[in-house]
């Protein structure tokens, strides 16, 4: 199975090779509120797991900040959302696949890149 293609500017590299041998229990964790941080910390030695695990986390943060907006009918939209793509998530990750948030896992690459190179100045 080939991994999922990345831009070529996006860092830091994440592995993405499937989590395969064993039930991925851990992955499916990982887009669940609060468990998500579990599987964060056994994202090194889990292959497959990072990529599961990090996107399973900025799910769980954009959650938390969901909790401070006070219009009902945003809360419900953008959680609806927040549900459709943690059960894409957790799908591909029974299937034993890497995922790829659409918009989010992007950002959060280019943030990261920021970061990496205004601590390399």
């Amino acid at each position: 199975m080939n991994p999922i293609p990345r831009s070529p500017e996006s860092t830091p590299p994440v592995d993405e090779t499937p989590v395969e041998g064993r039930f991925p229990w851990e992955a499916i964790l990982a887009y669940i509120p609060l468990f998500c941080l579990y599987p964060w910390s056994l994202r090194h030695r889990i292959p497959g797991l990072e990529g599961h695990a990090r996107q399973g986390l900025i799910l769980f943060i954009i959650e938390l900040f969901l909790l401070l907006i006070l219009i009902p009918v945003v809360y419900r939209l953008i959680w609806l959302g927040i549900v459709v793509l943690a059960a894409g998530g957790i799908w591909s990750a029974y299937r034993g696949r890497p995922y790829r948030l659409p918009v989010l896992d992007d950002l959060v690459d280019r943030l990261a890149r920021r970061e990496v190179e205004s601590s390399n100045q």
